[in-house]
């Protein structure tokens, strides 16, 4: 009987406990942002390294520079034709200096193009492969990532025709920059 009483005492406080908790949770939801891209870093983090070789790799052709110190990610799925505009992004590993960079790998024939301007979502954007730096690939990979995430449009600003040529090619690099942002650990 004593054990009884105490049984459904225990019980009972648990419970309350649970629904206590429960109303906070409601009460003060925590504050999720699953990406923060603004502010340029390329440090690998080791756990998403790994991850990425052991795990999402498997996806990507491998291109091995051991003078440089680097690893080029070319994701298997993305457009390879030698005609048509279209824009690529990789993924090159800086295993010396722990850090990930993400690149811009246009067609030859957007080459020709020069310095073009891209609609990304609502603004335009300047594309100069010629004299975009890290920082500069980095941010605008960034806003592209920003506006697919969005599911808003990434197109040539005179024609408006896909950067990327096709939806399939359009896809493919949004899961580049899906790992790419996840392996400096800016989106889960």
């Amino acid at each position: 009987m004593f054990y009884h009483i105490m049984e459904k005492k225990l019980v009972t406080a648990v419970l309350v406990g649970i629904g206590l908790l429960l109303g906070l949770a409601l009460l003060f939801p925590a504050k999720k942002k699953p990406y923060d891209v603004e502010i340029a870093s390329y440090e690998a983090q080791n756990n998403t390294s790994i991850y990425f070789k052991n795990v999402r790799a498997f996806y990507y052709g491998l291109e091995d520079l051991p003078d440089a110190g680097m690893s080029v990610y070319r994701f298997g799925e993305t457009a390879k034709a030698d005609t048509g505009i279209y824009l690529n992004f990789i993924i090159v590993h800086n295993w010396r200096a722990s850090e990930v960079y993400i690149a811009t790998e246009p067609s030859k024939a957007m080459l020709a193009l020069g310095e073009i301007d891209i609609a990304v979502g609502d603004k335009i954007v300047r594309f100069e492969k010629s004299s975009m730096n890290n920082k500069a690939q980095y941010h605008f990979a960034a806003s592209v990532f920003l506006a697919l995430l969005e599911h808003k449009a990434v197109t040539l600003a005179n024609t408006n025709k896909s950067i990327f040529g096709n939806l399939g090619n359009e896809d493919a690099n949004f899961t580049v920059l899906k790992d790419y942002f996840k392996w400096l650990y800016k989106y889960r």
